[in-house]
């Protein structure tokens, strides 16, 4: 289990690093998180789950982008 949990935080760590090259994601990722914490804190828990399903759709949208932008790379790269 310490194994996956390196790998998960190594590969989120390259992610990020990928998307701030994206423009405007570092405000649009903290934004994200912060309207689904305001509904998670009041108690929202469908607004909530509305707002981290826009966030991840936002991840998967800024990913493809990250990836089809970098020569010779794949979307699996990306990843």
């Amino acid at each position: 289990m310490q194994a996956l949990y390196g790998e998960l935080q190594l590969d989120v760590m390259q992610n990020r690093q990928l998307l701030f090259k994206v423009p405007f994601a570092r405000d649009a990722l903290r934004d994200q998180h912060n309207a689904i914490a305001e509904k998670i804190l009041a108690k929202e828990p469908e607004q909530a789950r509305e707002a981290a399903k826009r966030h991840l759709s936002y991840l998967s949208d800024a990913m493809l982008e990250v990836a089809t932008s970098r020569p010779n790379a794949s979307p699996a790269a990306a990843r």
